[in-house]
This record gives C-alpha cells, sequence and structure tokens, in this order.
C-alpha cells in the first residue's frame, strides 16, 4: 500500500545486514539472536498505566 517506503524484502547474513539498517534495530537483532531469543519489530508490551 506504500510503494515508495519498500522496494524489495530480501534475507541477509546476520554478519552482512544492509548498510542502512537503523543502528538500534541491529543491535536488538544482533542482541535478540545472540541471548536466544527471537526479535520481532511487533509485540512490545505497553507501558502500565499509572495509578489513579
Amino acid at each position: 500500500m506504500e510503494p515508495n517506503k519498500c522496494d524489495e524484502v530480501r534475507w541477509f547474513p546476520l554478519d552482512a545486514l544492509p548498510d542502512n539498517t537503523i543502528a538500534y534495530v541491529r543491535f536488538a537483532i544482533l542482541a535478540a539472536l545472540r541471548d536466544g531469543r527471537s526479535f520481532s519489530e511487533y509485540g512490545w508490551r505497553t507501558a502500565p498505566s499509572p495509578p489513579e
């Protein structure tokens, strides 16, 4: 639906991520895999609501 935002989707070896990978995303991917966890950009928990 947003053709100007993505030209293609490809798989890359972890030691050869694209140069334009955002630094904090690169760190999160590699840290998660190093620690034996999966990585997803979706499903982050939200902060709890402050008490009333």
